[in-house]
């Protein structure tokens, strides 16, 4: 396995930087906006009210980086594995200088997102059969979309 020199990571992180920083604003500006429209960024949950699989992750993450473990497991378990996925997929995207070596990994690296992301569904009926609606983050939204349409419905519209 051949490893990239600092220049090489540098110029790759750069690039990435300058292609990926308009759309990166761009995401961030809405997330922005559905935070201030409907207190929480969670398309599910802004849609449904229902909590989703990955509920509860930013602010594990949050933990995690606090060095706060055991609020971070709390509020989502599998930040762990996660964390585990993007740390794996920077070090083969920006140090890995060997493609043989590259490609070997890539699917394997497919395969664990996909294992993780079934983990994180697993995870996440478990927590609702267990948690919800009572312990955050796995509680209903009232301020959903749904909600309000059928309450605009039921006021607004009557047949």
């Amino acid at each position: 396995m051949k490893l990239n020199d600092f220049t090489t990571i540098k110029i790759s992180i750069y690039n990435d930087l300058k292609k990926y920083t308009l759309p990166a604003l761009f995401a961030l500006l809405g997330l922005t906006i559905l935070q201030i429209v409907f207190k929480r960024i969670c398309p599910i949950s802004i849609i449904t009210g229902y909590p989703c699989p990955g509920c509860g992750i930013t602010r594990a993450c949050f933990f995690f980086l606090t060095f706060r473990w055991n609020l971070a497991f709390s509020y989502n378990p599998t930040i762990f594995l996660w964390l585990f996925v993007i740390a794996w997929g920077i070090f083969l995207r920006y140090f890995i200088k060997d493609n043989a070596f590259k490609n070997n990994h890539k699917k394997i690296f497919i395969r664990t997102v996909t294992i993780v992301g079934i983990i994180s569904i697993t995870v996440y009926i478990v927590r609702m059969n267990i948690l919800y609606p009572n312990v955050p983050p796995m509680t209903y939204n009232t301020f959903n979309v749904l909600h309000l349409l059928h309450k605009f419905l039921v006021t607004y519209i009557t047949l």
